[in-house]
């Protein structure tokens, strides 16, 4: 009789779920969650191996991963008939940002200073490309001109072009949290959280188990899980605690994430050890910093 794998069946159940993700964005999870703390470099080999753990072939992957290389984002080097990918400078830089906010124990620190920037683009066209680019820098609209966002140690930088900007601290009284649900969205962010939380609902209760399976499993498992958080995470505008509800949905995903991301480490970590290769060879021992994920204080 075929052993139980719950893991596996998870897997597939959030995949069905969510549908089959780009060849290209999970090559980037890949390389920003397992590969980076074990010294950035992968075989094509082991990644064609990584990937199809969640269902792609080695032909989309071979073609997502020239995509990759003509956007600036990986590049490339051979030896013999090897093919070897790594980050480029671009790349780490952006994955290095990332990671702080996804694998961070809780909300970002803040000590009550906002920053406003107001729009200063001339044209239609400007205006609107002003505006994403702030939104993407986790900036929320007070009005079509007017922005603000808190002042916290991780919040992207961003093109100051354009801007006139103030730092300033806010007024007391306990009115920011009505002024942050003013500038954000936050029932469409926290119907994002939400609706996350039940779509890895298979993956937490799998991971409970994460003893009995193998790990290719777990490699799958978690690579499937920081991909799926990772796409929310990085859309959302990162709110200090004090401006969000107590009962916000974001806080109990990420405790969540966090618990299942430490069961299937262990062993993921075992299946990289065993059978991914870079151009030196095995991967290299990770550093303490893979282990302190999502530790108090701690990020990348």
């Amino acid at each position: 009789m075929e052993p139980e794998r719950p893991l596996c069946r998870a897997v597939e159940t959030v995949l069905a779920g969510a549908g089959q993700p780009t060849a290209w964005s999970v090559i980037m999870t890949v390389f920003g969650d397992a590969a980076v703390p074990r010294g950035g470099s992968l075989w094509t080999g082991s990644l064609i191996e990584i990937t199809a753990l969640l269902g792609f072939n080695g032909g989309v992957v071979r073609t997502a991963l020239s995509r990759l290389v003509a956007d600036g984002w990986l590049e490339s080097s051979r030896d013999g008939r090897r093919s070897y990918h790594r980050l480029t400078g671009h790349g780490l830089e952006a994955t290095e940002a990332a990671a702080r906010r996804i694998y961070r124990a809780g909300a970002p620190a803040w000590d009550g200073t906002w920053e406003v920037a107001i729009s200063m683009a001339g044209s239609p066209a400007g205006k609107a490309e002003l505006r994403r680019r702030l939104t993407m820098s986790g900036f929320g609209m007070i009005s079509g001109e007017t922005f603000l966002r808190p002042v916290t140690v991780d919040a992207p930088n961003f093109d100051k072009a354009e801007l006139f900007l103030v730092h300033g601290a806010g007024r007391d009284g306990g009115t920011e949290p009505q002024l942050a649900a003013r500038a954000w969205d936050l029932d469409a962010v926290a119907q994002s959280h939400a609706r996350l939380e039940q779509r890895l609902e298979p993956l937490f209760r799998a991971s409970l188990v994460a003893g009995r399976v193998g790990p290719a499993d777990a490699l799958a498992a978690r690579i499937l899980l920081i991909h799926e958080f990772r796409r929310v995470v990085l859309r959302d505008p990162d709110l200090p605690a004090e401006l969000l509800p107590a009962s916000w949905p974001g806080f109990r995903v990420r405790r969540s994430v966090a618990a299942t991301y430490k069961r299937l480490l262990g062993a993921s970590e075992d299946w990289l050890s065993q059978h991914a290769k870079s151009r030196s060879g095995p991967l290299p021992p990770a550093g303490r910093a893979l282990g302190q994920r999502f530790a108090p204080g701690r990020a990348g």
